[in-house]
């Protein structure tokens, strides 16, 4: 991917609220916020029971 690309992407992310920028000099740091991070952790926590709910009802049939 150019250059020119991954920072469009990238600005994309941040307009999105998923991504918070640190400028040092010329150079910007990406990273994702802490919101975001917490976000998708807790996504996967439900996916994960979910699943492990309908495992336990299939097993129960």
């Amino acid at each position: 991917m150019s250059r020119s690309a991954v920072s469009h992407h990238l600005q994309s992310l941040k307009n999105a609220g998923l991504l918070q920028i640190r400028k040092e000099g010329t150079k910007n740091y990406y990273s994702i916020k802490k919101q975001t991070m917490i976000f998708y952790q807790m996504k996967e926590m439900f996916f994960k029971i979910e699943c492990t709910i309908k495992e336990k009802q299939n097993l129960a049939q």
